[in-house]
């Protein structure tokens, strides 16, 4: 199992100024060779790679950039990546903006071709990377600063490419490195049930043991968040622009922070030999915007930071050699994970009540369940398992769960 992982390592401090202004041209025409690249798409309709290796347009932007062919393919590919990403995304919501409509750096990504990560032995660092330029054979060469943490993937991954990007007058290098893991052989299945008061739900379902249960609930993001949305009010009532930029900054960096520990966290609660199926709220903003009259809906649903913690949730388990699947959650609250049927009601938020089987369990506990169930064929040691062995014990744990 190949296993991509990107580390951001910042270019060292001691950078020369005369380096960095290089460096600024060139990220600034490469910016605009994508620009030219997406008008291209756009206007011509292309859709596959084979229309974007005409010749003509190739011809077209080297001549209006003054670019290597290297340069020129790289910012290609990566507007032809972002259009194909937006048509598939128009699809499911038509209020999305076209690509690059907004005036800022766009980062490309740099292969062999133009530019290279090298090991260095000099004092200040260890790594470098070494760039082609708007002058024709001319290289920059520019130290990294990387943690330890930084230097222990490099040493153990394979480089693949790279992005320079530049945020808060500060430029990053955004190391792409591929590891080997041992892919382990799914025998048991987990369902994850992303929710917002509750953080994640899961259910694990094997053939031999009675399915475990984990509620896992981040009350101190919650309460943290709470307070800098608070205080994000109130500067921008009175707007204070640079106090507002500087809390909602940090308000971002504690919530990412707190992803990251509650991935760190369940990725703990795994064994071995699992394969995840994680749902997705799929259409969940575009379903929630101005007009559904819920305001308060509106508000939680926009500051709920589902694909981050996914991402993050993917990245642990990827590293153990395990699988993780994104399925989509619709229904799965509502749906009986005993009958199958639709007949149900929720007397209280948490609880879910069958009519057609008369089961009583935990609504976030059926959908970690269902979301498990969709994937069931994935596991050779559960395709064949029946309902009634699957779900032995299950009533009584659900029941304290619900009267708890």
């Amino acid at each position: 199992m190949f296993v991509l992982r990107t580390l951001k390592i910042p270019v060292h401090y001691s950078t020369t100024k005369l380096k960095l202004y290089k460096l600024d041209r060139l990220t600034r025409r490469l910016s605009y060779t994508v620009k030219l690249w997406s008008k291209l798409i756009d206007d011509n309709n292309i859709r596959v790679r084979r229309e974007l290796q005409d010749l003509r347009y190739q011809h077209y932007v080297q001549e209006k950039t003054r670019l290597s062919s290297g340069f020129v393919q790289q910012a290609g590919n990566k507007a032809f990546w972002v259009w194909k990403s937006y048509r598939k995304k128009l699809k499911q919501n038509s209020f999305i903006q076209k690509p690059f409509s907004k005036n800022k750096r766009i980062a490309v990504r740099i292969d062999y071709r133009t530019g290279s990560i090298k090991k260095v032995s000099l004092k200040l660092a260890s790594y470098g990377v070494e760039l082609s330029t708007l002058k024709k054979h001319e290289k920059l060469f520019l130290l990294l600063n990387p943690s330890e943490y930084h230097l222990k993937k490099l040493s153990e991954g394979k480089i693949q490419d790279f992005e320079i990007i530049k945020k808060k007058g500060k430029y990053f290098v955004y190391v792409v490195c591929g590891f080997e893991v041992e892919e382990q052989k799914p025998e048991k299945i987990r369902g994850i049930d992303l929710g917002i008061n509750r953080s994640i739900t899961t259910v694990l379902l094997s053939k031999t043991e009675k399915p475990q249960i984990n509620i896992l609930i981040d009350k101190q993001k919650q309460e943290l968040l709470t307070k800098y949305n608070e205080l994000i009010a109130r500067l921008q009532q009175v707007k204070k622009k640079k106090k507002l930029k500087q809390l909602s900054d940090k308000r971002k960096r504690i919530a990412e922070y707190f992803d990251r520990v509650l991935a760190k966290q369940l990725s703990k609660l795994s064994g071995e030999n699992e394969i995840v199926a994680a749902g997705y709220p799929y259409n969940i903003r575009a379903k929630n915007m101005r007009g559904n009259y819920n305001k308060r809906l509106r508000e939680v649903v926009h500051q709920w930071s589902f694909s981050r913690l996914l991402k993050f949730i993917t990245e642990k388990y990827e590293e153990k050699g395990m699988r993780v699947l994104l399925v989509s959650e619709k229904f799965t609250s509502k749906k009986c994970c005993f009958c199958s049927s639709m007949n149900t009601e929720r007397p209280t938020q948490p609880e879910l009540h069958c009519k057609n089987c008369n089961a009583k369990i935990d609504a976030d506990v059926n959908a970690a369940i269902n979301i498990a169930l969709s994937v069931r064929n994935a596991t050779d040691e559960l395709a064949a398992t029946d309902n009634d062995f699957l779900y032995k014990g299950l009533k009584s744990e659900t029941n304290e769960l619900i009267q708890g």
